[in-house]
C-alpha cells in the first residue's frame, strides 16, 4: 500500500509508463516530464540515502545522468505497476544495484560534486 507521505502521491503522468526520448519533445512536452522526473530522483536520492556520488544536485545538467535517471525512472514505474508479476520489484532492485555503479561511473566521468557543478568534458574528433 502506498504510503501519502512518500513523496510520489499524484505525480505520476496520465497514461501507461513510456519511454521518454529527451531529444524529440516540444517545450510542452518536457515540462510535465521534467517534473516527473524530478520528483522521483528526489524521492529515490531521499529512500535509498543515495549520496552525491550516485546522485549529485545537478544531475539535471548532465544528458548522461538524465538518460540513465530517466530509464531507471521507466523501469521502476512498469515493476510497479499493478498488472506487473510479484518477481518485477526484484528484478528492478537487482537492476538499480547496476545503475547505481554507472551512476557513480557518471558522476566521476562528469565531474559535478555536492558543492560545485562544471559541464561534461567532451573530447574534440579531428576535424570538429
Amino acid at each position: 500500500m502506498a504510503d501519502p507521505d512518500d513523496g510520489l502521491a499524484g505525480t505520476v503522468l496520465p497514461g501507461p509508463p513510456h519511454p521518454v526520448n529527451w531529444n524529440l519533445l516540444t517545450a510542452e512536452e518536457a515540462g510535465p516530464e521534467w517534473a516527473e522526473l524530478d520528483h522521483w530522483v528526489a524521492w529515490l536520492r531521499r529512500t535509498y540515502g543515495l549520496p552525491a556520488g550516485v546522485i549529485p544536485p545537478f544531475w539535471h545538467r548532465h544528458p548522461e545522468l538524465v538518460w540513465e535517471l530517466s530509464a531507471l525512472h521507466l523501469h521502476w514505474l512498469c515493476a510497479y505497476d499493478p498488472e506487473q508479476n510479484g518477481s518485477a520489484p526484484l528484478g528492478w532492485h537487482r537492476d538499480f544495484a547496476d545503475a547505481r555503479q554507472r551512476l557513480r561511473d557518471w558522476v566521476a566521468a562528469c565531474g559535478t560534486r555536492l558543492d560545485r557543478d562544471r559541464a561534461t568534458r567532451q573530447t574534440a574528433w579531428p576535424g570538429e
